[in-house]
């Protein structure tokens, strides 16, 4: 919680930085579309990591009642106040501040999993799983960045050892993505983009591929 802490202000402009509508593009078509009406109560949605509240204000305003979980004071203090919205200080894998009762049609867990041992995920998904609703949708996100020392980074894919020892590819690869990742600074001025020609990056790396794209920088 330390990291978090002392980088809050870094991080809460990161969050803010990124757009939800690409950062979830990859499960965004599975979410269902709400009828917003006045005269029924809004789905419940259950944001857990909710950070600096970029996606429970996001949910929100697509017609979702957001319950955001965010156990650090300094980014759950940060969510912007919104009456669609419930801010609650709690983690992974009681949740204390969840009525057992309780039932979502939707539960994101955003980039939090990695931060959990094994033994916490299969806990956490147990617990989940009592609080997702029939036909709900869950969605779990995770980084695997276990090479960065600030922040606790756990395994996630369950696999047997041997598949998990890299080849010599993968540790090529690996030590190239290292490489390409000291070049840039972890949190950039959300206000002054960074844009990175693919082609020249692969060149100084000693990599040569056609690529000829350009891609804006916005940090781990």
């Amino acid at each position: 919680m330390d990291f978090y802490t002392t980088n809050a202000q870094a991080l809460i402009a990161q969050y803010q930085s990124l757009n939800p509508e690409q950062v979830h593009c990859a499960w965004l078509k599975h979410l269902p579309a709400i009828q917003q009406n006045q005269n029924r109560p809004r789905p419940q949605a259950l944001d857990i990591g909710a950070g600096a509240g970029r996606d429970a204000h996001w949910l929100a305003e697509k017609g979702w009642q957001v319950t955001a979980i965010e156990p650090n004071d300094l980014l759950r203090k940060a969510i912007h106040k919104h009456q669609n919205i419930k801010p609650l200080s709690d983690t992974l894998p009681l949740l204390e501040s969840i009525a057992d009762k309780n039932t979502y049609p939707l539960i994101l867990v955003s980039a939090v999993w990695m931060h959990l041992t094994q033994t916490q995920q299969a806990q956490s998904l147990q617990h989940l799983q009592t609080l997702l609703s029939p036909q709900g949708l869950l969605v779990i996100t995770w980084r695997n960045q276990a090479n960065e020392q600030a922040r606790q980074f756990e395994a996630v894919d369950e696999e047997d050892e041997a598949e998990k020892k890299p080849s010599r590819k993968q540790k090529s690869l690996g030590l190239l993505c290292q490489k390409f990742l000291a070049l840039y600074p972890d949190y950039p001025p959300p206000n002054s983009p960074i844009w990175i020609s693919l082609d020249e990056v692969a060149t100084s790396l000693g990599k040569i591929y056609q690529y000829n794209k350009r891609m804006c920088w916005q940090g781990r």
